[in-house]
């Protein structure tokens, strides 16, 4: 085979054509090229081959699509263990090592360990032989100079110590792990700020609620008993006054069941008692005694939820339940909640007219409430909602939450 390739290099070249390969011989990768030498008259006399190792312009070039690729990986991600695990794949296969491991010692993204404080003081690469492994060592710097933890790899004693290859390999992938971790910390920055946010939102909604409850239904309740001491009192008086007082209590006690149904709304005395399973089912068979529709609730048996996720779960199905009476003019609604894979979802499916989703959810996000309002609060939470709806065929929400970190 070897000579065959040699012979057609020097036939193309007699032939007046100049003829450019590639080949690879016991790890090495070198180009070929045999061009026509011709005399003053452009006959060709000769044929000149010349060789040039390029195996280290081709192992830079495919370390810098390896690493294009990567960092394209890495950036799809936001989770932290998958983070660690590619980039200590990469290591390794990168320099070639038997070993590949990545040290955290940023307090937000991992409990800093022994052997991270000491890399903190020392953010120089190190490169150790000792009396079993050859060890690399590269800090992950962020840009704003904070140093989020270490690349360490390590070769047995027999293979040959690294050398500035796979430094600068290391180097290149540090740079990215770097990127992909501090994305990772502000997403988990800014999931941390929303559930605060959240937290802060239900707390004012309880604080709320109880004022509502508290105070001023103890107010109207004590209007409404000073109005039927004074029918008492009025009883043989005209009968028009007695006729206007009894319609004053009829709108005291229709102000006051709006205002508990508001003060109910605000803070669901049910989630107060009920695990989140009874509190949606409890919602169910209150929409439907009241709403006349056909609800069917199928639970299961949650573990113990945040409460923010437990609440934002029972705004969802409010939600969806109070769009249905409104506006599906559905008949039968199915709920159900599901929690298996290390996640919880609620689910819940119409057989109403549908809708035109982009149409809807544009009106209620300029006005800042409805699915948009629920969508957010949800991704706030590390969460999210899937909405499905075609004019004449129904509507699906579906609310669902990662339970393992």
């Amino acid at each position: 085979a070897w000579l065959e390739r040699v012979s057609a290099r020097y036939r193309a070249a007699l032939q007046g054509r100049t003829r450019v390969e590639e080949v690879r011989r016991r790890g090495r990768v070198f180009t070929v090229q045999t061009v026509p030498l011709k005399n003053s008259e452009g006959a060709v006399y000769a044929a000149l081959t010349l060789v040039q190792n390029v195996t280290e312009q081709r192992e830079a070039e495919d370390t810098t699509k390896r690493l294009l690729d990567l960092s394209r990986d890495l950036n799809a991600t936001l989770n932290t263990a998958t983070l660690l695990d590619t980039v200590s794949t990469a290591a390794a296969q990168l320099t070639k090592a038997e070993h590949g491991q990545v040290h955290l010692v940023h307090p937000e993204l991992l409990d800093v360990s022994m052997t991270a404080r000491r890399a903190m003081d020392d953010r120089s690469v190190t490169l150790e032989s000792g009396p079993w492994l050859h060890m690399l060592r590269v800090p992950i710097v962020n840009l704003t100079d904070e140093t989020l933890g270490f690349l360490e790899v390590a070769r047995e004693r027999e293979d040959a110590p690294f050398g500035n290859i796979e430094r600068q390999r290391l180097e290149g992938l540090a740079q990215i792990a770097a990127i992909a971790l501090q994305n990772a910390l502000s997403f988990q920055h800014l999931r941390r700020l929303g559930q605060q946010l959240v937290s802060a939102q239900e707390a004012e909604r309880r604080s709320l609620s109880r004022e509502l409850h508290d105070s001023t239904g103890q107010i109207l309740m004590a209007l409404k008993m000073s109005l039927s001491m004074l029918q008492e009192e009025m009883a043989e008086q005209n009968s028009d006054i007695q006729e206007q007082v009894t319609e004053i209590g009829d709108m005291v006690n229709s102000v006051y069941e709006e205002i508990r149904a508001v003060s109910h709304a605000l803070r669901p005395p049910s989630l107060e008692v009920n695990n989140i399973d009874e509190a949606l089912q409890g919602l169910c068979e209150d929409y439907a005694r009241h709403s006349g529709l056909q609800i069917i609730y199928e639970g299961c048996n949650p573990p113990e939820l945040p409460e923010t996720i437990s609440i934002s779960l029972y705004r969802l199905l409010q939600e969806a339940l109070t769009n249905v009476a409104k506006h599906a003019q559905a008949t039968k609604v199915a709920v159900k909640l599901r929690n298996g894979n290390d996640e919880i979802e609620l689910s819940v499916h119409d057989n109403g007219i549908g809708f035109e989703l982009d149409e809807v959810m544009t009106r209620q996000r300029h006005r800042g409430v409805g699915l948009p309002g629920l969508r957010e609060r949800f991704e706030l939470l590390g969460g999210r909602v899937s909405v499905r709806s075609q004019t004449g065929q129904g509507t699906q929400i579906a609310g669902l939450y990662k339970l393992a970190e």
